[in-house]
């Protein structure tokens, strides 16, 4: 059994590692206590500080802010416990702007950012969402900043989407060989911790843990693939937050492509090298579903795409046709057949 994820590395025995993670650092306190609703409460904030939330610890006002925002429980009712690998395309795709508003709702509140989000979130959806302290988004992103960034945090879960993904069966038989532990691990929990444990461990080489019992056992676990499954073109600076936002959005888009197939596309309209790579990234829409204005002007926001992107047909409304398309969406502007421009 053998896991290889998106940046290329490899655990050899992710059992060891996950099973010595649970010797020595913190596993009964927090896994036990999924807490599978839409609000949030006092239970769920010592439970995710059983896992160094640090929630109150300077701020003693912290928890009252995240317990009483209803924005947050109304975000979390429209997000289901499922099985991260299990959601398709066309759900992921909806399901990525519910989890942005959310966390949207998390990172408003002063003091709040990515780790305490998701160590809240995964207590609530221990299916669906990992947890991505900074230890995680570090391994995952190579970027040390912008902690309070929902973009980031859509990278995190789409990434950890892809890896569990590509290696589906290796977590199934990793998830039945860890069902004798005296808490049962979701996939997702597995995933984040094989990435903390070789972010903290390994890359920083950072030994120390609550029990004061170093690592050992599981050290020797880990490598470099070779030929990385994400492919020559996905790597380290695709997911710099603030550099190339628009590549961000290709890589949400659909994995598959290389940048080459993607640049086979039809660039009328385009004014601009930039222009061209919003052409490439607005790709979006090819799962053959229909988006209606409010999605559209979210994910132009989400993706920083500004007005005059361009957009492929099915971003709009897919009941009419040809310039009526571009009449009844007056934020659109056609550009023949198949090809539109974001106006507002």
């Amino acid at each position: 059994m053998e896991i290889k994820l998106l940046n290329g590395v490899v655990f050899k025995d992710p059992e060891l590692r996950i099973r010595e993670y649970c010797e020595i650092e913190i596993y009964e306190g927090y896994d036990d206590q999924h807490n599978i609703s839409d609000n949030i409460t006092k239970s769920d904030i010592n439970a995710a500080n059983n896992l160094f939330a640090t929630i109150d610890r300077y701020d003693k006002e912290e928890s009252s802010r995240i317990i009483q925002h209803k924005v947050i429980a109304d975000k979390l009712h429209a997000i289901p416990n499922a099985e991260l690998h299990s959601l398709d395309k066309d759900d992921w795709i909806g399901i990525t702007l519910k989890i942005y508003d959310l966390l949207n709702a998390f990172l408003s509140l002063k003091g709040i950012g990515l780790g305490k989000a998701f160590k809240i979130l995964h207590l609530k959806r221990p299916k669906l969402f990992p947890i991505f302290d900074s230890f995680v988004v570090d391994f995952l992103l190579q970027n040390k900043s912008a902690t309070k960034d929902a973009k980031l945090g859509i990278m995190c879960v789409d990434i950890a989407r892809k890896d569990i993904i590509n290696n589906l069966d290796s977590f199934k038989v990793l998830t039945g060989s860890l069902s004798n532990l005296t808490i049962p691990l979701t996939i997702v929990r597995c995933y984040d911790i094989l990435c903390w444990t070789e972010e903290k461990w390994i890359n920083r080489n950072n030994l120390n843990t609550p029990k004061r019992i170093a690592p050992s056992k599981s050290l020797h676990i880990t490598g470099k693939a070779i030929h990385p499954l994400s492919g020559p073109d996905i790597h380290s600076d695709t997911y710099k937050v603030n550099e190339q936002p628009l590549n961000n959005l290709i890589k949400l888009s659909d994995p598959k492509r290389s940048k080459k197939e993607m640049m086979d596309i039809d660039f009328n309209g385009c004014k601009s090298v930039r222009d061209k790579l919003k052409a490439i990234c607005m790709r979006l829409g090819e799962n053959g579903r229909a988006f209606d204005k409010q999605e559209i002007i979210r994910y132009a926001e989400l993706f920083e795409i500004k007005r005059g992107s361009v957009l492929p047909s099915d971003w709009c409304d897919n009941t009419v046709s040809g310039q009526d398309r571009s009449k009844k969406n007056p934020f659109l502007h056609s550009l023949g057949k198949s090809r539109y421009i974001l106006l507002k």
